[in-house]
């Protein structure tokens, strides 16, 4: 995740908040945390991640990652375990478990539920970084809307980026209209990269 500048963010800070916003398998987060503690052993993480699918969350022990990364997958897979029947819980279940490793280590709560209601449980300019995952703009449009992209943005520090895999036409207009500035993310693997966005 360094299209986010998480070792940069990490090397000049010894906490940073991240929001995680359909967080699926989680390996973003677990990126994010291996490069920053990589960085500064010090650091630590308060992730919040706003998720829908259990199916996806429960797929997580099954992920093939570098092994360099397969301890914090293993600690994300046992974290992030929701029974089925939590289900009746919607739109608001959370739970938070903190992970700390001999120096600096991470916090994750788990929120449960509807990302555009979860949004508002957040104050306006509390995350360092935001990673903004939702399904492709034709497959999950209203996640990809300007009033929602605009809502996930007042929770972004100024100067905080926000990345997403998309490099739709509408994602850049709608990050743009938000307020922020638009690059062009790593293309891992592909033609073009995605969007990322820095907050002005």
């Amino acid at each position: 995740m360094s299209a986010c500048k998480i070792q940069e963010l990490a090397k000049d800070n010894k906490e940073l908040c991240i929001l995680d916003l359909c967080f699926g398998l989680g390996y973003n987060t677990a990126v994010a945390i291996n490069e920053a503690l990589k960085t500064n052993k010090n650091c630590f993480l308060n992730i919040f991640a706003l998720e829908s699918e259990l199916e996806a969350l429960n797929k997580i022990k099954e992920l093939q990652v570098p092994q360099e990364i397969e301890p914090i997958v293993d600690k994300l897979a046992k974290i992030t375990e929701v029974e089925a029947d939590t289900s009746f819980l919607f739109p608001l279940f959370s739970m938070r478990e903190s992970v700390p490793f001999s120096t600096g280590g991470f916090e994750l709560e788990l929120i449960l539920g509807d990302a555009l209601m979860t949004i508002d449980i957040f104050d306006d300019e509390i995350f360092d970084a935001i990673f903004f995952d939702p399904f492709s703009p034709k497959t999950c449009p209203d996640l990809w809307q300007e009033d929602f992209i605009k809502s996930v943005v007042t929770k972004a520090k100024p100067g905080a980026f926000i990345s997403t895999y998309s490099c739709a036409r509408i994602v850049k207009d709608n990050f743009s209209k938000a307020g922020c500035e638009i690059f062009q993310g790593p293309a891992l693997g592909r033609r073009d990269g995605g969007v990322l966005a820095q907050k002005q």
